[in-house]
C-alpha cells in the first residue's frame, strides 16, 4: 500500500462535502478532486469513498476528530 500524500488526506479529511465544494475550498477544479479520490482508492484498496474513510480511520491516517464541522 503506497502512502497517502498532504492533499489526499486533506481531500478525506472534507470527504463529507461534496466534490464541488471541496474543489472550491482548495481551490482547484472538481476534476483535481474526482482524481485524488481515485489515487486515494487505489493507494488504499478501497472501493469507494465510504471504504476508504473507514481503512484511513482504522488506519490511524485520520481521525473522527477530523470531520468535525
Amino acid at each position: 500500500m503506497s502512502k497517502l500524500c498532504k492533499s489526499e488526506i486533506e481531500v478525506l479529511k472534507l470527504s463529507r462535502l461534496p466534490r464541488k465544494e471541496i474543489a472550491q475550498l482548495r481551490g482547484v477544479v472538481e476534476q483535481t478532486i474526482n482524481t485524488q479520490r481515485m489515487h486515494i482508492y487505489q493507494k488504499l484498496n478501497a472501493n469507494n469513498l465510504v471504504e476508504a474513510v473507514l481503512i484511513a480511520l482504522k488506519k490511524g491516517i485520520i481521525t473522527l476528530e477530523d470531520f468535525e464541522l
